[in-house]
């Protein structure tokens, strides 16, 4: 069986979260899921492979497996991160586009299972990393790395920006960070940026 979680450790004050670049998904789970299930087309594909190396000394800890399986990016108790807009749960019934993905939906026992087994070991592991920088470095910096298409009907309307940033309406850093990046990302040339828009942040 495939770890739940990668972990590359740093000298450095951040630590990356990859919660949906994993494709690993258990042969019992496969075989449940149907066609456009097995696509796995919900990917953040690539993601951890554009951030290798970005950063000198930075600490990454990836979920190895897909979210499909489980999201490591939702509350396990299952409180939806957006009321009221379509979005997909803990363990998803749908992919982006609404499209059904099991033949055999998972039931509640499998979900509590794959809690304990998948998402359960990656907060653990996130934490740890954390608490390891937080006491060489006196300060951790979390940074949850995503992506997504840029025109999904189901989710929203129009087209994403090129950057969404996502504070959690800012509660998961100083306001002048929030500020300084959001402004960084607004004066990029050619791109456009959003925040706390469509995506505020996980988790």
């Amino acid at each position: 069986m495939t770890a739940p979680v990668e972990i590359q450790r740093g000298d450095g004050p951040i630590v990356l979260g990859l919660p949906h670049t994993g494709t690993y998904v258990p042969e019992d789970i496969r075989a449940n899921l149907n066609d456009r299930g097995r696509e796995l087309a919900d990917t953040d594909w690539h993601i951890h492979t554009l951030y290798d190396g970005l950063l000198d000394g930075a600490t990454t800890v990836r979920a190895t497996f897909h979210r499909y399986v489980i999201d490591a990016n939702r509350d396990p108790a299952g409180v939806s991160l957006y009321p009221g807009q379509n979005t997909t749960t803990l363990v998803p019934l749908t992919d982006f586009d609404g499209e059904n993905i099991w033949d055999v939906a998972p039931t509640e026992d499998d979900i509590a299972d794959r809690a304990k087994q998948f998402h359960a070991p990656y907060h653990a592991a996130l934490w740890a990393e954390l608490e390891r920088v937080r006491a060489k470095h006196g300060v951790a910096i979390l940074y949850d790395c995503h992506s997504i298409r840029s025109h999904i009907p189901f989710l929203f309307d129009g087209t994403l920006p090129d950057f969404n940033i996502g504070t959690n309406i800012g509660t998961t850093c100083d306001h002048t960070i929030e500020t300084l990046t959001a402004d960084i990302c607004s004066q990029a040339e050619g791109y456009t940026a959003a925040l706390n828009g469509r995506f505020k942040g996980g988790w």
